[in-house]
């Protein structure tokens, strides 16, 4: 599998969708030769993706955006990334500053939570938040069930 992972990234092409599965070959690739086994290598990486997704020019767009007008819109900008799996706003709490969020159906497995924990983190900081701090409350891989679900806390 290792060379057909290579094989496809090497030769990517912005308008197609690649394997999930090579993206989890990577990520593990990552976790065991790079970060020895510490998933804290993961959460650089998921938090490098939300600087290149929301940094730049963007950040300054996104500036303006109320963190919690920009957390709903999570379902909507969730297809830009991926195919698979649904993301869904459970509840925003604007004056706790408190939000739950949901993917369902994602494939993906428990590096891709890794990941996403981090975007999430990072991209709520780039849109203004302070303090932010996201917790995955439910993880299908985990607990079962077909759900990941996280918390966004930030002040």
């Amino acid at each position: 599998m290792a060379t057909e992972v290579a094989r496809t990234h090497t030769q990517a092409e912005s308008r197609f969708w690649y394997p999930l599965e090579h993206l989890t070959a990577i990520y593990e690739h990552i976790l065991t030769e790079i970060g020895k086994g510490d998933e804290r290598v993961l959460e650089e990486v998921g938090s490098f993706i939300a600087e290149t997704d929301l940094g730049g020019v963007l950040k300054s767009l996104v500036a303006f955006i109320p963190i919690t007008r920009a957390i709903s819109r999570t379902p909507f900008l969730w297809p830009r990334y991926d195919d698979s799996g649904e993301f869904n706003v459970l509840s925003i709490d604007k004056d706790a500053k408190r939000a739950a969020l949901e993917l369902a159906d994602y494939e993906g497995g428990p590096l891709h939570c890794v990941i996403i924990r981090a975007w999430l983190e990072r991209g709520c900081e780039l849109i203004g938040g302070k303090e932010v701090e996201v917790r995955e409350t439910r993880c299908r891989w985990k607990d079962g069930g077909t759900v990941c679900q996280w918390e966004l806390t930030w002040k």
